[in-house]
């Protein structure tokens, strides 16, 4: 901070024997030479950036390590699941997409006939699924479907 004082200080006592130009000149100077004090060393900078890259690049990797740790207990799991003797294990896929089958069966063709032979003949109106539900467990069993078609189409299935 004291050398802040003599480069001001300075700057004013050529200022006051050299007139308005000298006073900006030393301002200037001044100015520079608090810049040069405060600016980063370019090789420190440098420094910085690698550890900071360096702790993205662990971050990043540790974040794909535990995907991959997801996705391998996930495996496990379906394999489990196909190699079990119970019926209901094996086929609880195909049972769900039944339901969602009979579901869209019955919101995009029965009901409409029903509600419109209700309005002929004086039935009472057929009930609405929900069908945002509906399509909701639908999509992610299609996703589903369409990895183990990928599967069969590999080779990879039994």
């Amino acid at each position: 901070m004291a050398n802040v004082f003599q480069a001001v200080g300075s700057a004013v006592a050529d200022a006051a024997t050299g007139g308005v130009g000298s006073l900006v000149e030393g301002g200037l100077g001044a100015i520079d030479k608090l810049i040069a004090r405060w600016k980063a060393n370019p090789t420190d900078v440098m420094k910085h950036e690698e550890v900071v890259q360096a702790a993205e690049d662990a971050r990043e990797q540790a974040r794909i390590n535990f995907e991959l740790q997801l996705v391998q207990a996930q495996t496990r799991i379906n394999e489990l699941e196909a190699q079990s003797g119970s019926a209901f294990a094996r086929n609880w896929r195909p049972s769900i997409g039944w339901i969602c089958g009979f579901g869209l069966g019955y919101t995009f063709i029965v009901q409409p006939f029903l509600a419109w032979g209700s309005l002929n003949w004086h039935w009472v109106v057929p009930p609405i699924l929900n069908i945002d539900s509906l399509m909701t467990l639908l999509f992610g069993m299609l996703g589903l479907g369409a990895q183990r078609s990928f599967d069969k189409m590999k080779g990879t299935t039994k």
